[in-house]
């Protein structure tokens, strides 16, 4: 159901695609052109060394933050290597961030947190190496908090490195990807999620939604029921089936003269993302 959380933001919040823009270099690379005044990268470890290093050695980065499993993963003879090969890089500063490289969400937090503490920069993000499932999420953290993913193409050779025994594997080219903007959700709209993530099963009845709002001061108490009710259905709609959504982030449910609100899986996975 985590994976749904595509589903929406794709149909619903598209905006914009950048174009692939080619470059020939010399040694026949082929080149994605990336902005050379910004040049902060993040790259999750994985079982491969050149496919982290080169883009970093080529692209001039000032900054990496490596991104691994665990402190004894099974990539940590392959981190090991890509560190030594970084030290080389006498202006390229290294940071290490470990989280759990399996898990979307998990991924997406330490994406997040890395892009608002380099507020500056733009941000690069490595999605050739680490996971699968780092790399959807490298992918997703650009286009919800503007970072540019790409791509570094490799060709594997029978060679091993004779000091570490290692596979040995040549970066052919780099690509920039095709970048699509996501909107983050209305803070109204967050608070309405996170209000309904803090009761029993996510449901809440109206009556007593209307009154967070109310301490909230997105609904005015001083309003009559019939128009305070007409307040909560504007704040719905916009995350509901009544909002045109094919994955509503929260349902009404009516039981006779009781209704009630449901945060639904979607909603719960649109608050993990965006919640603070």
């Amino acid at each position: 159901m985590a994976y749904s959380i595509l589903n929406y933001y794709f149909v619903n919040n598209v905006n914009r695609v950048n174009n692939i823009k080619f470059f020939n270099l010399t040694h026949d690379v082929m080149v994605v052109a990336m902005k050379s005044d910004l040049r902060v990268h993040i790259a999750t470890v994985g079982f491969q060394v050149k496919r982290i290093t080169e883009p970093l050695i080529r692209e001039r980065a000032d900054k990496v933050y490596l991104i691994t499993h665990s402190q004894d993963d099974k990539a940590a003879p392959y981190l090991e290597k890509i560190l030594k090969l970084l030290r080389k890089e006498k202006f390229l500063k290294v940071e290490k961030r470990t989280t759990n490289i399996w898990d979307l969400f998990e991924c997406l937090q330490i994406y997040k947190k890395i892009i608002k503490e380099e507020q500056g920069p733009h941000i690069y993000i490595n999605i050739s190496t680490g996971s699968k499932v780092s790399s959807i999420a490298g992918t997703l953290a650009c286009m919800i908090w503007k970072g540019t993913p790409y791509y570094a193409h490799i060709d594997y050779s029978d060679k091993k490195d004779p000091d570490d025994g290692l596979p040995e594997e040549n970066v052919i080219s780099l690509v920039e990807l095709p970048v699509y903007s996501i909107n983050k959700p209305k803070p109204e709209s967050l608070f309405v999620l996170k209000v309904l993530s803090e009761v029993k099963g996510g449901k809440l009845k109206k009556s007593k939604l209307i009154e967070q709002l109310e301490e909230a001061g997105l609904i005015d108490k001083d309003l009559s029921i019939a128009a305070k009710h007409s307040k909560l259905k504007g704040l719905l709609n916009p995350i509901s089936i009544a909002g045109g959504l094919d994955n509503p982030l929260v349902e009404v449910e009516y039981r006779g003269r009781q209704s009630n609100v449901i945060l639904t899986n979607q909603g719960e996975s649109t608050l993990k993302i965006f919640g603070e």
